[in-house]
């Protein structure tokens, strides 16, 4: 099911910025596998939450998931839920995270960067 989603939202953006590929298919590490003309492209999808980062205290909960777990608690029922101010610390998280990930993948499959 993730797999489904990722190839699902890396057909959505490609298409949005008009590119035309031949072939794509889910992978793992990187996420896609796409060929645009004669290039193997490795996309990596990740889901952005701007809350990323927000745990009060190390192993407490994120804003988000304790807003999931109050609407599931208390299912029909209204709830509140503190957002962040700022999106940056979760982005600057998410960046972070992704790059390490990156630099343990096995990239024969597809070519280096570049346009």
């Amino acid at each position: 099911m993730k797999q489904d989603r990722e190839l699902d939202l890396a057909k959505r953006f490609l298409t949005a910025i008009g590119c035309c590929y031949s072939k794509i298919e889910s992978n793992d590490r990187p996420d896609i596998n796409v060929a645009i003309g004669n290039r193997n492209i490795g996309i990596e999808v990740t889901e952005f939450h701007a809350d990323r980062g927000s745990e009060r205290k190390p192993g407490e909960q994120t804003l988000r998931q304790a807003g999931e777990e109050s609407a599931r608690k208390n299912p029909g029922q209204p709830y509140t839920m503190a957002i962040p101010t700022s999106p940056y610390q979760g982005l600057e998280a998410s960046i972070v995270d992704k790059i390490d990930k990156a630099a343990r993948y096995d990239l024969s499959r597809v070519d280096h960067f570049g346009c």
